[in-house]
């Protein structure tokens, strides 16, 4: 063992630091290990783990810090190779669930060819017509390439439906 008092190999004789036939440093730092909860195998569990401390649906909506913060909160010691893999897992895990999102546009992304465009007089008076022969909003924002919002909203300032507040 490398003592750090005189920069070489412990020697019990020229040593100050044994007590009771064991070096004092080598004592700490066993009972300091010994307090360290084991590793879980897969760095995604520690990911899970992580992700129900701060309360997420999942482990694509925590941030770094957060798996920081829990690191040094837990009983979890990692060194610098496991905590490289843990943040390689962490981005790649944000990666995909990027990825299925692009695959999986949402409601605006498939009506964004008049998302942000002013309402023409004729596409006005069809979508209160629409609204007026019992069309739902649905089926109005999916014929005027428009959010069911955006439907609601125009209704709503063309006095057709209740105001939510």
């Amino acid at each position: 063992m490398l003592c750090p008092f005189i920069n070489k190999s412990c020697i019990q004789s020229e040593c100050v630091m044994w007590a009771d036939d064991l070096c004092v440093i080598a004592a700490g730092a066993l009972h300091y290990c010994a307090n360290i909860t084991r590793l879980p195998k897969e760095p995604k569990s520690i990911l899970e783990a992580c992700a129900r401390h701060h309360h997420h649906s999942s482990v694509s909506a925590l941030s770094r810090r957060e798996v920081d913060d829990y690191l040094a909160s837990s009983n979890l010691a990692l060194d610098s190779l496991a905590r490289r893999s843990l943040m390689k897992t962490l981005r790649y895990i944000k990666k995909m669930v990027k990825q299925s999102n692009d695959s999986n546009p949402s409601e605006w992304r498939n009506r964004d060819d008049n998302r942000g465009k002013a309402w023409s007089s004729d596409e006005d008076l069809d979508a209160r017509s629409s609204f007026a022969n019992g069309m739902s909003i649905k089926e109005i924002a999916d014929a005027h390439k428009r959010t069911e919002l955006s439907i609601q909203a125009h209704l709503e300032r063309a006095g057709l439906i209740p105001i939510n507040e």
